[in-house]
């Protein structure tokens, strides 16, 4: 549920609200919530997540929060 949360939030943010709304209605209905889901809506979820990841590497959201930083000597 974490990593599903967390991926939703990286779709609002980078302002990709409507595809994230798209796919949660997919598999959830018009107006269902993954936060809402339970445990009978576990393969759902899975399927939801599996598309959220596709498309947001189609995308080209930004999926990695880790920052690399370079030390010059």
């Amino acid at each position: 549920m974490k990593k599903i949360q967390t991926l939703g939030i990286k779709y609002h943010k980078q302002g990709h609200r409507a595809e994230l709304t798209a796919i949660v209605e997919k598999y959830f209905g018009i107006g269902g919530k993954i936060t809402e889901a339970t445990e009978s809506d576990l393969s759902n979820m899975q399927l939801a997540y599996d598309e959220m990841q596709s498309t947001a590497r189609s995308l080209n959201l930004y999926l990695n929060v880790k920052k690399v930083v370079k030390y010059v000597n």
